[in-house]
């Protein structure tokens, strides 16, 4: 998932914070945009491509 990032968006900086429990979060300058234990995604993982997707539209949001 850190290549897929840093291939879609060359200037990301993809930092992997170890937690417990099986969480997954995604966030964005601060703001979540993924969260594995969170209601619409459930308890899954990203889908290839939805972590870009999700990143993509944040940062459209916020321009």
């Amino acid at each position: 998932m850190e290549a897929e990032v840093k291939a879609d968006f060359e200037d990301a900086e993809v930092e992997l914070v170890e937690g417990s429990r099986g969480v997954f979060d995604v966030a964005v300058d601060g703001r979540t945009v993924f969260s594995r234990g969170s209601s619409p995604f459930g308890k899954r993982f990203p889908r290839a491509g939805e972590t870009s997707d999700l990143i993509r539209r944040e940062l459209e949001a916020g321009a």
